[in-house]
């Protein structure tokens, strides 16, 4: 089974990280989405996690709205490109 996993903020890769490990023990794959921040980067290296980089969100507002639909087109085209069986999507806040 293909599990996609978005990482938005660090906390995210700690709370992750022991699934990710157990899940790929038992011959599942991941497709993690990790948001261009360095702290992210960071640690998902230091626990040999592999990651695709998205781009963050610009600070103005007309930026965001302008760049918020392109990020989600950018997991589903990650998504269809990983060309899942099955695909449990996990989000957490």
């Amino acid at each position: 089974m293909k599990i996609l996993i978005e990482i938005n903020h660090l906390a995210h890769v700690h709370y992750f990280k022991n699934f990710i490990k157990i899940m790929e023990s038992k011959i599942h794959e991941f497709l993690i989405i990790a948001k261009n921040r360095n702290i992210v980067q960071s640690l998902l290296t230091q626990y040999q996690i592999s990651y695709v980089l998205r781009n963050e969100y610009p600070k103005s507002l007309i930026d965001k709205l302008l760049r918020i639909p392109l990020t989600g087109l950018f997991v589903i085209w990650q998504t269809l490109k990983s060309k899942p069986m099955k695909l449990v999507i996990i989000y957490s806040n």
